[in-house]
């Protein structure tokens, strides 16, 4: 029998609420500067007991902070284990089915790390 995993993603902006005909009060009605929990810089979210964004390396409390599209976002798939291995400070640390995508970076130093993933058993 074949394993069959269906990933997909659907993101619904502003400008396709315009292109599909539905009416959008004001173009800044969903810019949001609600950064709690989020990057400075990248806006993906960030666990409260990271130092640095796994994303972009840019350290907590830091970064523009400029006004963004708050957009929502539906990720569907088999739930996987990002292993996140610092050569650095020599962490590991494992980030559950990271729905922002692909870390690059250590939590505790902001250093480009190793990333490997597996199927997690959830």
């Amino acid at each position: 029998m074949k394993k069959m995993v269906l990933l997909a993603s659907s993101v619904l902006t502003a400008s396709m609420i315009a292109s599909c005909g539905a009416e959008d009060d004001s173009k800044d009605s969903n810019l949001s500067t609600d950064y709690e929990s989020k990057c400075g810089e990248c806006r993906k979210e960030i666990e409260d007991h990271f130092n640095y964004c796994i994303y972009c390396g840019t350290k907590v409390g830091e970064g523009s902070f400029e006004p963004y599209e708050n957009i929502n976002e539906c990720v569907y798939g088999a739930p996987c284990d990002y292993i996140i291995d610092c050569d650095e400070c020599e962490n590991e640390h494992i980030i559950k089915n990271s729905m922002d995508g692909y870390p690059d970076y250590c939590p505790d130093c902001g250093s480009e790390a190793d990333v490997t993933f597996e199927e997690s058993d959830w």
